[in-house]
């Protein structure tokens, strides 16, 4: 293994769609780019509905062809119900009053975080993956260095943390603070399954939330044939119940 360290002048901590952006335009305005991610792409990842603004976004970057070709399915809205009858109501994205798309889509994160970071990669982004950042050497404007898992130095002049919950730069650098509002904790169980029931024709990829006291449920078809159905719960509710994770949908 080549021990030199390597150079850059930004480093993207993260390959999501946040990190895998950042990435391709930085790439696409010819800055040198590494981008840094845990996984072997594609990997299993929840947040599979998408909204109207995030299509606008897609077309702004030109991949809404690159999304045409993965599996997919497009919504015009979404069906909102309660949980004690069976009574719901359907919301199009259309009678909106702001932003230029009327329509998303609903799409496997795997399929959809693999879509963006190889278009990172094709614009000349280098990427290292499955990788981790073990240290933050230093950190100052136009001075970064870091230490990855596999012993190797990456310096740059900037750094875009991109990790999302990990936060693995406001754990190193202490500056990750509690979460003070205590309702923004919620558990989420959640599994995919075939031949669920959907609505008719254009409505087929709304997806379903139904809400009830303990939290809400989600119903989302993520292609043609499999289809996301999750809960959401207040902690204290999931302890209750007490039933293993792998155990709560059933």
């Amino acid at each position: 293994m080549d021990a030199s360290p390597i150079q850059s002048q930004v480093i993207v901590i993260g390959g999501g769609p946040t990190g895998s952006t950042a990435a391709l335009m930085l790439a696409r305005a010819g800055i040198d780019v590494l981008l840094i991610e845990k996984a072997e792409f594609p990997r299993f990842q929840i947040g599979e509905s998408f909204l109207p603004y995030n299509m606008e976004m897609l077309q702004d970057l030109g991949l809404e062809a690159s999304l045409k070709k993965k599996p997919h399915i497009r919504k015009v809205g979404a069906e909102f119900g309660m949980g004690g009858g069976l009574k719901t109501t359907l919301y199009r994205f259309d009678i909106s009053l702001s932003g230029r798309a009327t329509g998303a889509f609903n799409i496997a994160r795997a399929d959809f975080d693999d879509m963006l970071l190889t278009e990172a990669k094709a614009a000349g982004a280098k990427v290292l993956q499955p990788m981790t950042v073990r240290e933050i050497n230093h950190l100052r404007d136009g001075d970064v260095s870091v230490t990855l898992s596999d012993g190797r130095i990456a310096n740059a002049k900037y750094l875009i943390d991109s990790t999302g919950q990990a936060t693995l730069l406001g754990k190193q650098m202490k500056w990750r603070t509690a979460l003070e509002d205590a309702h923004l904790r919620k558990v989420a169980y959640f599994s995919h399954f075939t031949n669920v029931k959907r609505l008719q024709g254009e409505y087929e990829g709304m997806p379903t939330i139904a809400m009830c006291k303990e939290g809400w449920f989600w119903i989302i078809p993520l292609n043609d044939t499999v289809t996301s159905v999750g809960l959401v719960l207040e902690p204290q509710i999931a302890r209750q119940i007490n039933l293993p994770a792998d155990q709560m949908l059933n």
